[in-house]
């Protein structure tokens, strides 16, 4: 790819904060940006998404990037990248609240352990770290909600799911190896 001249010379501009020349090269890429984003995830508003953050990733990051191809090159390849890392994310995400929800249906499904896994359990509890030990207290012995265990822990509802979720996968990876 061929360095435009004009390029250099706005995006020199936009590296000493000239907001005009910023939105001269939004105008001029944003549609090839945004045709790079859709081609990968096939998604409007996942590509509009992307768009905007190559955007304000340029402006916030004017200072630290060097540019040495031309600069729709540079912006697509930016879009590709942010949308690598959103599949990435999603995928992620997708399998994590698949484990919680499973791990929560297993939790609620009323199977009652006997008194010898009960046992088992009680102990596991007590080697867990003292704060994930009161999130799973509190969420499956005391029955609060996740919600209010984070208020009353001072940490995110995210937060409380992921102790639960840990919590409860070292005892029952205890249990099965007994």
């Amino acid at each position: 790819m061929i360095i435009q001249e004009q390029d250099v010379k706005l995006f020199q501009l936009i590296k000493e904060g000239n907001e005009p020349a910023y939105a001269e090269i939004y105008n001029n890429y944003r549609r090839d940006v945004f045709v790079a984003a859709f081609r990968i995830l096939r998604n409007t508003h996942d590509a509009e998404d992307v768009t905007q953050e190559v955007f304000i990733t340029l402006w916030n990051k004017r200072k630290d990037i060097a540019v040495n191809t031309a600069l729709r090159g540079y912006l697509t390849r930016m879009a590709q990248n942010c949308c690598m890392n959103k599949i990435k994310h999603d995928t992620n995400l997708t399998k994590r609240n698949q484990q919680y929800s499973a791990m929560h249906t297993a939790a609620q499904s009323g199977e009652k352990p006997d008194s010898e896994q009960l046992d088992d359990i009680t102990r596991l509890m007590q080697e867990l770290p003292d704060k994930s030990r009161r999130t799973v207290e509190m969420v499956y012995i005391e029955g609060r909600p996740h919600k209010e265990v984070a208020k009353i822990e001072g940490i995110s509802i995210n937060t409380v799911k992921t102790q639960l979720y840990s919590s409860l996968k070292i005892i029952r990876n205890k249990l099965q190896l007994k």
